[in-house]
């Protein structure tokens, strides 16, 4: 998946509440799914778990969305293009 940080700027010019970004994966894992079949989803993550899996390769989400999402106080849903289900939120 490519990295975004605009859904999140632009979330925080509208003062959202909320940002969902839409992907081929269905939330954030504690590893990579494609190789760990074993991999947990988080339901919900904080900004700073998730900039940390960030520093150890985790490629979902910018580290720069992150960190403008955590200034604006916007939560942030990875989810699904393609299932439906609810995804992970990031948020404080």
């Amino acid at each position: 998946m490519g990295k975004v940080t605009s859904p999140v700027a632009l979330a925080a010019c509208l003062k959202a509440d909320l940002c969902q970004i839409f992907t081929d994966v269905d939330g954030v894992y504690d590893r990579d799914p494609r190789f760990y079949p074993d991999a947990v989803r988080f339901g919900r993550i904080s900004y700073e778990k998730m900039l940390r899996l960030i520093e150890n390769g985790a490629q979902v989400l910018h580290d720069r969305s992150v960190e403008l999402a955590r200034e604006h106080g916007i939560a942030v849903e990875v989810l699904s293009a393609f299932t439906g289900s609810p995804g992970t939120i990031v948020s404080g």
